[in-house]
Protein backbone atom coordinates (compact mmCIF):
# COMPACT_ATOMS: atom_id res chain seq x y z
CA UNK A 1 0.00 0.00 0.00
CA UNK A 2 1.43 3.11 -0.77
CA UNK A 3 0.68 6.16 1.30
CA UNK A 4 1.78 9.43 1.65
CA UNK A 5 1.02 11.41 4.41
CA UNK A 6 2.13 15.14 2.87
CA UNK A 7 1.50 14.46 -0.57
CA UNK A 8 -1.64 14.18 -2.61
CA UNK A 9 -1.25 10.61 -4.94
CA UNK A 10 -1.54 12.49 -8.38
CA UNK A 11 1.45 14.29 -7.14
CA UNK A 12 3.65 11.20 -6.43
CA UNK A 13 2.89 9.23 -9.31
CA UNK A 14 4.30 12.08 -10.91
CA UNK A 15 7.19 11.80 -9.12
CA UNK A 16 7.86 8.43 -9.28
CA UNK A 17 6.80 8.33 -13.33
CA UNK A 18 4.52 5.37 -12.50
CA UNK A 19 1.27 6.33 -14.72
CA UNK A 20 -1.30 3.55 -14.07
CA UNK A 21 -4.00 4.42 -16.50
CA UNK A 22 -4.21 5.77 -19.81
CA UNK A 23 -4.94 9.79 -20.22
CA UNK A 24 -6.32 11.22 -23.15
CA UNK A 25 -6.69 14.58 -24.15
CA UNK A 26 -9.60 16.53 -24.22
CA UNK A 27 -12.59 18.16 -26.25
CA UNK A 28 -14.46 21.35 -25.45
CA UNK A 29 -17.93 22.34 -26.87
CA UNK A 30 -17.98 26.20 -26.71
CA UNK A 31 -21.39 28.06 -26.87
CA UNK A 32 -20.37 31.31 -28.88
CA UNK A 33 -22.29 34.76 -27.89
CA UNK A 34 -21.56 38.29 -27.60
CA UNK A 35 -21.10 38.87 -23.86
CA UNK A 36 -21.01 42.23 -21.94
CA UNK A 37 -18.15 42.37 -20.02
CA UNK A 38 -16.47 44.91 -17.34
CA UNK A 39 -13.36 46.25 -19.15
CA UNK A 40 -12.03 49.26 -17.83
CA UNK A 41 -9.86 52.32 -19.44
CA UNK A 42 -8.04 55.15 -17.76
CA UNK A 43 -10.82 57.13 -16.70
CA UNK A 44 -13.43 54.05 -16.38
CA UNK A 45 -15.25 53.36 -12.87
CA UNK A 46 -16.91 49.79 -13.68
CA UNK A 47 -20.07 51.91 -14.56
CA UNK A 48 -22.38 50.38 -17.12
CA UNK A 49 -20.90 52.74 -20.33
CA UNK A 50 -17.86 50.61 -19.37
CA UNK A 51 -19.72 47.28 -20.30
CA UNK A 52 -18.33 45.97 -23.46
CA UNK A 53 -19.78 43.60 -25.88
CA UNK A 54 -17.13 40.75 -26.11
CA UNK A 55 -17.25 37.75 -28.67
CA UNK A 56 -16.64 34.57 -26.21
CA UNK A 57 -16.45 30.67 -26.20
CA UNK A 58 -18.34 29.55 -22.90
CA UNK A 59 -17.52 26.01 -22.40
CA UNK A 60 -20.12 23.72 -22.17
CA UNK A 61 -18.67 20.40 -21.30
CA UNK A 62 -14.91 20.02 -19.48
CA UNK A 63 -13.43 18.34 -17.32
CA UNK A 64 -9.30 18.41 -16.07
CA UNK A 65 -9.00 17.04 -12.92
CA UNK A 66 -5.26 15.43 -13.36
CA UNK A 67 -2.72 17.61 -13.88
CA UNK A 68 -0.57 15.28 -16.29
CA UNK A 69 -0.12 17.09 -19.29
CA UNK A 70 -2.39 14.78 -21.79
CA UNK A 71 -5.17 15.57 -19.36
CA UNK A 72 -4.97 18.75 -19.34
CA UNK A 73 -4.47 19.24 -23.52
CA UNK A 74 -6.92 20.37 -25.59
CA UNK A 75 -7.25 18.94 -29.07
CA UNK A 76 -10.34 19.95 -30.55
CA UNK A 77 -13.06 23.15 -30.13
CA UNK A 78 -16.47 22.88 -31.70
CA UNK A 79 -19.46 24.68 -31.42
CA UNK A 80 -21.74 27.15 -34.01
CA UNK A 81 -19.76 30.75 -34.40
CA UNK A 82 -22.55 33.59 -35.17
CA UNK A 83 -22.80 34.42 -38.63
CA UNK A 84 -19.04 36.35 -40.34
CA UNK A 85 -17.32 34.94 -36.82
CA UNK A 86 -14.24 32.57 -36.61
CA UNK A 87 -11.90 31.70 -33.51
CA UNK A 88 -10.15 34.06 -34.57
CA UNK A 89 -12.78 36.79 -33.10
CA UNK A 90 -12.99 34.80 -29.69
CA UNK A 91 -11.59 37.60 -27.47
CA UNK A 92 -13.08 36.25 -24.19
CA UNK A 93 -12.71 32.28 -22.78
CA UNK A 94 -15.07 31.17 -20.26
CA UNK A 95 -15.46 27.38 -17.37
CA UNK A 96 -17.74 27.95 -14.77
CA UNK A 97 -19.42 25.58 -12.60
CA UNK A 98 -17.58 22.81 -14.08
CA UNK A 99 -14.79 20.17 -12.70
CA UNK A 100 -11.74 21.60 -13.80
CA UNK A 101 -8.52 21.78 -10.96
CA UNK A 102 -5.95 22.65 -13.74
CA UNK A 103 -6.13 25.17 -16.49
CA UNK A 104 -5.82 23.62 -19.92
CA UNK A 105 -3.48 23.91 -21.96
CA UNK A 106 -2.62 24.78 -25.88
CA UNK A 107 -5.89 26.94 -25.98
CA UNK A 108 -3.68 29.55 -28.26
CA UNK A 109 -3.96 27.00 -31.12
CA UNK A 110 -7.71 27.90 -31.71
CA UNK A 111 -8.06 30.91 -29.77
CA UNK A 112 -5.09 33.50 -30.19
CA UNK A 113 -6.87 36.58 -29.61
CA UNK A 114 -7.77 36.38 -26.24
CA UNK A 115 -7.55 39.49 -24.07
CA UNK A 116 -10.38 37.94 -20.92
CA UNK A 117 -9.96 34.81 -18.86
CA UNK A 118 -12.75 33.62 -16.30
CA UNK A 119 -12.55 30.47 -14.84
CA UNK A 120 -15.09 30.16 -12.04
CA UNK A 121 -16.50 28.13 -9.67
CA UNK A 122 -14.48 24.94 -11.03
CA UNK A 123 -12.16 23.89 -8.18
CA UNK A 124 -8.90 25.33 -9.65
CA UNK A 125 -6.17 24.09 -7.68
CA UNK A 126 -3.38 26.07 -9.04
CA UNK A 127 -1.82 28.17 -11.62
CA UNK A 128 1.13 29.01 -12.73
CA UNK A 129 3.18 31.40 -15.14
CA UNK A 130 3.28 28.97 -18.17
CA UNK A 131 -0.59 28.62 -17.88
CA UNK A 132 -1.18 31.83 -18.93
CA UNK A 133 2.25 32.48 -21.03
CA UNK A 134 0.29 32.00 -24.70
CA UNK A 135 -1.94 35.21 -23.30
CA UNK A 136 0.52 38.24 -23.85
CA UNK A 137 -2.70 40.37 -24.37
CA UNK A 138 -4.75 39.47 -21.63
CA UNK A 139 -6.64 42.15 -19.86
CA UNK A 140 -8.59 40.71 -17.94
CA UNK A 141 -8.46 37.46 -15.43
CA UNK A 142 -10.88 36.13 -13.27
CA UNK A 143 -10.32 33.10 -11.28
CA UNK A 144 -13.23 32.97 -8.75
CA UNK A 145 -14.83 30.54 -6.33
CA UNK A 146 -11.78 28.37 -6.94
CA UNK A 147 -9.63 26.39 -4.53
CA UNK A 148 -6.35 28.37 -4.69
CA UNK A 149 -3.98 28.23 -2.39
CA UNK A 150 -0.97 29.96 -3.52
CA UNK A 151 0.02 32.95 -6.40
CA UNK A 152 3.70 32.70 -6.88
CA UNK A 153 6.21 35.67 -7.29
CA UNK A 154 5.90 35.16 -11.25
CA UNK A 155 2.48 34.32 -12.06
CA UNK A 156 1.79 37.51 -14.48
CA UNK A 157 5.28 37.80 -15.80
CA UNK A 158 3.62 36.93 -19.37
CA UNK A 159 0.85 39.45 -18.80
CA UNK A 160 1.81 43.19 -18.78
CA UNK A 161 -0.87 44.09 -20.07
CA UNK A 162 -3.66 43.04 -16.93
CA UNK A 163 -5.78 45.78 -15.52
CA UNK A 164 -8.29 43.25 -13.72
CA UNK A 165 -7.72 40.79 -11.80
CA UNK A 166 -10.59 38.73 -9.82
CA UNK A 167 -9.39 36.45 -6.84
CA UNK A 168 -11.92 36.83 -4.53
CA UNK A 169 -13.70 32.90 -2.94
CA UNK A 170 -10.51 31.21 -3.03
CA UNK A 171 -8.38 30.06 0.11
CA UNK A 172 -5.23 31.70 -0.81
CA UNK A 173 -2.79 31.78 2.24
CA UNK A 174 0.35 32.44 0.48
CA UNK A 175 1.18 35.65 -2.08
CA UNK A 176 4.49 35.65 -3.39
CA UNK A 177 5.15 39.70 -4.42
CA UNK A 178 2.81 38.60 -7.56
CA UNK A 179 1.01 42.02 -8.33
CA UNK A 180 3.91 44.41 -7.91
CA UNK A 181 4.80 44.24 -11.80
CA UNK A 182 1.50 44.89 -12.96
CA UNK A 183 1.72 48.51 -14.26
CA UNK A 184 -1.93 48.22 -15.74
CA UNK A 185 -3.50 47.11 -12.81
CA UNK A 186 -7.17 48.89 -12.29
CA UNK A 187 -8.94 46.64 -10.38
CA UNK A 188 -7.62 43.99 -7.95
CA UNK A 189 -10.20 41.85 -6.09
CA UNK A 190 -9.04 39.58 -3.19
CA UNK A 191 -12.21 39.43 -0.63
CA UNK A 192 -12.82 36.48 1.09
CA UNK A 193 -9.66 35.09 1.05
CA UNK A 194 -7.76 33.08 4.13
CA UNK A 195 -4.61 35.44 4.34
CA UNK A 196 -6.44 38.88 3.27
CA UNK A 197 -9.95 40.16 1.93
CA UNK A 198 -9.66 43.32 0.43
CA UNK A 199 -10.57 45.16 -2.97
CA UNK A 200 -9.18 47.75 -5.02
CA UNK A 201 -9.98 49.76 -8.08
CA UNK A 202 -9.22 52.56 -10.04
CA UNK A 203 -7.29 54.60 -7.79
CA UNK A 204 -3.08 54.03 -7.94
CA UNK A 205 -3.18 54.62 -3.84
CA UNK A 206 -5.84 52.27 -2.96
CA UNK A 207 -4.76 49.79 -5.50
CA UNK A 208 -0.76 50.34 -3.86
CA UNK A 209 -2.29 50.05 -0.11
CA UNK A 210 -3.93 46.69 -1.05
CA UNK A 211 -1.32 45.01 -2.72
CA UNK A 212 0.71 46.15 0.46
CA UNK A 213 -1.73 44.91 2.75
CA UNK A 214 -1.44 41.44 0.70
CA UNK A 215 2.25 41.65 0.68
CA UNK A 216 2.18 41.89 4.31
CA UNK A 217 -0.31 39.17 5.54
CA UNK A 218 0.12 36.65 3.16
CA UNK A 219 4.15 36.19 2.90
CA UNK A 220 5.16 33.04 2.58
CA UNK A 221 5.54 31.05 5.88
CA UNK A 222 9.35 29.67 5.58
CA UNK A 223 9.62 28.81 8.57
CA UNK A 224 6.36 26.33 8.31
CA UNK A 225 8.11 24.89 5.09
CA UNK A 226 11.40 24.25 6.46
CA UNK A 227 9.74 22.23 8.76
CA UNK A 228 7.17 20.74 6.91
CA UNK A 229 10.11 19.59 4.30
CA UNK A 230 12.05 17.86 7.48
CA UNK A 231 9.15 16.23 8.45
CA UNK A 232 8.16 14.50 5.00
CA UNK A 233 12.42 13.61 4.44
CA UNK A 234 11.69 11.52 8.23
CA UNK A 235 8.83 9.76 6.88
CA UNK A 236 10.43 8.81 3.75
CA UNK A 237 13.64 7.59 5.67
CA UNK A 238 11.28 5.62 8.48
CA UNK A 239 8.86 4.10 5.86
CA UNK A 240 11.21 3.11 3.50
CA UNK A 241 10.95 -0.53 4.12
CA UNK A 242 7.02 -0.14 4.34
CA UNK A 243 6.15 1.12 0.95
CA UNK A 244 5.36 -1.20 -2.19
CA UNK A 245 6.71 0.11 -5.55
CA UNK A 246 5.01 -1.74 -8.54
CA UNK A 247 8.05 -1.92 -10.29
CA UNK A 248 11.55 -3.49 -9.17
CA UNK A 249 13.66 -2.16 -11.23
CA UNK A 250 12.97 1.19 -9.50
CA UNK A 251 14.23 -0.12 -6.26
CA UNK A 252 17.54 -0.34 -7.56
CA UNK A 253 21.16 1.53 -7.79
CA UNK A 254 20.70 5.29 -8.60
CA UNK A 255 17.28 4.76 -10.11
CA UNK A 256 15.70 4.55 -6.74
CA UNK A 257 12.78 6.00 -5.96
CA UNK A 258 13.92 6.63 -2.48
CA UNK A 259 16.93 8.17 -3.18
CA UNK A 260 15.16 10.37 -5.73
CA UNK A 261 12.90 11.31 -3.35
CA UNK A 262 15.68 11.71 -0.46
CA UNK A 263 17.30 14.35 -3.06
CA UNK A 264 14.52 16.30 -3.90
CA UNK A 265 13.40 16.81 -0.50
CA UNK A 266 16.85 16.98 1.33
CA UNK A 267 17.31 19.46 -2.00
CA UNK A 268 14.44 21.62 -1.01
CA UNK A 269 15.68 22.40 2.93
CA UNK A 270 18.76 23.26 2.10
CA UNK A 271 16.85 25.59 -0.50
CA UNK A 272 14.87 27.08 2.95
CA UNK A 273 18.17 27.26 5.00
CA UNK A 274 19.84 29.19 2.21
CA UNK A 275 16.61 31.91 1.82
CA UNK A 276 16.63 32.26 5.89
CA UNK A 277 20.05 33.07 5.63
Amino acid sequence: MLFWSSMNISATLTILGLYVVAINSIEITCKYDNYNKWMLNVQSHFTPQHKQLIYECIVTDIEIASNHDDARKVTNVSGIHDQHKSNEHVKSFGIGNRIVHFMPKELDKFFTNLIVLDVYATGLQEIVKDDLKPFKDLKYLSLTGNELQTIDFDLFVYNPHLEVVLLWGNKIETVNDAFENLLKLQYLSFKNNPCHSGVARHSHNQLTALIKEIHNNCEPDYEKAFEQAKSVLKMIQQNEDKLIVGSSELKSGQNSVFVRLNVIYAGLIVAVVNFRS
